[in-house]
């Protein structure tokens, strides 16, 4: 949400052409704080709540994504450029692909996914597509932690903190390459 929010601020968008297509799947608590941080963190950098609409995938892939936004853009063909986030990588593709379909392109679609990894090959690719970032997730890292504070639970009656989220890393079609190679993927 905040990476939207700053990109969004920077092209200078006027916010009256603009909406935030929130691509959910709200069955999953998980999945359903993703897309809820998103869309308070744009709240929070003053983005109108009044336009940021959610639809609801059936699964969380491409295809079910495509079918949750073309959802949006027949309720809302008055806007002109969206911001677009969802619970992972896929369904801000699916979303994407959509708008696509609908003539919106690199110049009027902000995407940021979560996940990283199926973002490579949309930033290989020659042209820039309304997908602009992800936040690249350390699986290893995750796997790591997730074990441990397991082992030391049965081992020790320790019981893992209540919270365990963690950070992941942003990376962009400019910065992709190196961020990995800094962190190791």
């Amino acid at each position: 949400g905040k990476a939207l929010a700053e990109e969004f601020t920077k092209r200078g968008w006027n916010v009256n052409e603009t909406a935030a297509a929130a691509i959910t799947f709200d069955e999953l608590n998980t999945l359903k704080e993703r897309t809820d941080g998103a869309a308070y963190a744009l709240e929070g950098a003053g983005f109108p709540r009044e336009r940021i609409f959610r639809s609801a995938e059936k699964t969380t892939d491409q295809p079910g994504a495509c079918d949750a936004a073309n959802t949006l853009l027949i309720q809302h063909p008055e806007i002109r450029r969206w911001l677009v986030f969802s619970v992972n990588d896929e369904g801000v593709l699916g979303a994407v692909r959509a708008m696509e379909n609908r003539g919106f392109d690199s110049d009027t679609v902000i995407g940021i996914g979560i996940g990283g990894q199926t973002a490579i090959e949309e930033f290989r690719k020659d042209n820039p597509t309304g997908f602009f970032g992800s936040c690249l997730l350390d699986c290893r890292r995750h796997g790591y932690e997730t074990t441990e504070l397991m082992y030391k639970w049965i081992r020790d009656g320790v019981a893992p903190p209540k919270d365990t989220r963690t950070q992941g890393i942003m990376i962009y079609r400019d910065t992709y390459l190196k961020v990995m190679a800094e962190h190791g993927f």
